[in-house]
């Protein structure tokens, strides 16, 4: 079988016990993709009615047949199980390094179930998984995290991990995946189901070449159709996804206000031309991607660019920024940081707020009542305010 390997990893973390489980190809022509296995898993596996944040819900990170080849684009992951945030089935696709090193483990899914009495991370290589103590990271950033495991784990190592967040089940919780750019599996709070099993983090390290049936004529497509790539993505490479914020606001689909308005008089303030002009410092990429959507940028505009950090997607800059009618980018940009740090999704926080400010401006609640000031306009409380979440 080609592009998988049909063998999967199953790991309980109330008993110790990993298990391995395999598929023929059938049922992966049936559930193609990462999202679709998983789906596949959780279905099987986990009950219907299961307590998202219970030792019987499982999280699921997958890949798909075209992760680690040499097709542009090919280095996502999938995270997929029960949401703390819905109940129900989610899935969420993330980018940076995280999801080739788990496809050289030889390992199309790994199932994580039940939960530890301890902090612990998992390391799957292509020999098994190994349950690992992490004791002396619960309490760390995602960034800290990944910097120290995959030091201690070795060459080609990645991790993926949780932050403060997710140890402390905040439905919003998402996990960060390690890479040059990193990646960010956003939606449905994922992040809070690993911090109620115990677990900060997964490194996956392996060597294993992913089987095609004829890598030369796939290669031979692909420079032939690369100048077309490069035309068609190129306001991606220059700028990075924030260009969409005028084209969606010339639209009139700029979600402001709390989606009161769909168009923003200050967007100007928040686009790609100004985050490239006055901020940007590199660009970064996923692994194998040509397009270098990502932007490493200044946190402010006296920061020299020391420490870079990574520029807001477009989805975070309307979260942050028009919802709230927040025109200020470097709020937005403290904010995204500290997102990335604590293990939030930016998305979910963003439109979480510019909820309350409403419910706050309409008398429906009291800044009493939430401790804190919410208000559309105002920038100045937004990294705190993802802190203290």
């Amino acid at each position: 079988m080609y592009g998988m390997s049909g063998v999967c990893l199953d790991v309980d973390l109330s008993s110790g016990e990993v298990s391995r489980f395999e598929y023929d190809e059938s049922v992966y022509r049936a559930y193609l993709g990462g999202n679709g296995l998983g789906a596949k898993i959780i279905r099987d596996t986990v009950p219907a009615d299961a307590d998202p944040f219970g030792p019987e819900n499982a999280v699921v990170f997958t890949i798909g047949p075209l992760t680690d080849t040499p097709l542009w684009g090919s280095s996502r992951g999938h995270i997929c199980g029960i949401s703390p945030l819905t109940g129900l089935f989610v899935d969420s696709n993330f980018g940076g390094r995280f999801a080739i090193a788990h496809k050289r483990t030889g390992f199309d899914a790994i199932a994580v179930r039940g939960s530890s009495p301890e902090p612990v991370y998992l390391l799957v290589t292509e020999e098994g998984a190994e349950i690992k103590s992490a004791a002396t990271l619960w309490g760390k950033s995602t960034v800290d995290t990944i910097t120290e495991l995959e030091g201690l784990e070795g060459p080609g190592a990645s991790c993926a991990a949780i932050g403060p967040a997710g140890e402390n089940q905040v439905r919003l919780a998402n996990i960060i995946g390690g890479g040059k750019r990193l990646g960010a599996a956003g939606r449905g709070g994922l992040g809070a189901a690993l911090g109620a099993k115990g677990l900060k983090a997964m490194v996956v390290r392996g060597g294993r070449k992913t089987p095609l049936a004829d890598r030369g004529l796939l290669k031979g497509v692909l420079k032939e159709r690369f100048p077309t790539l490069k035309a068609g993505t190129k306001l991606f490479s220059e700028y990075g996804t924030p260009f969409l914020v005028d084209v969606i606001n010339k639209l009139g689909m700029l979600g402001t206000r709390n989606n009161s308005r769909e168009t923003f008089f200050d967007a100007s303030g928040l686009n790609g031309n100004l985050i490239r002009d006055r901020y940007r410092v590199e660009d970064t990429a996923c692994f194998g991607c040509p397009v270098g959507c990502g932007k490493n940028v200044r946190m402010t505009k006296k920061d020299a660019g020391e420490n870079p950090v990574k520029m807001p997607e477009y989805e975070t800059i309307y979260a942050l920024g028009s919802m709230l009618e927040n025109s200020d980018i470097e709020s937005v940009i403290a904010a995204n940081h500290k997102c990335d740090l604590m293990g939030i999704d930016t998305i979910s926080i963003g439109v979480t707020m510019a909820f309350v400010a409403e419910c706050i401006e309409r008398g429906t609640v009291g800044e009493s009542d939430l401790g804190g000031a919410i208000h559309f306009g105002r920038s100045d409380t937004l990294a705190g305010l993802v802190e203290a979440t």
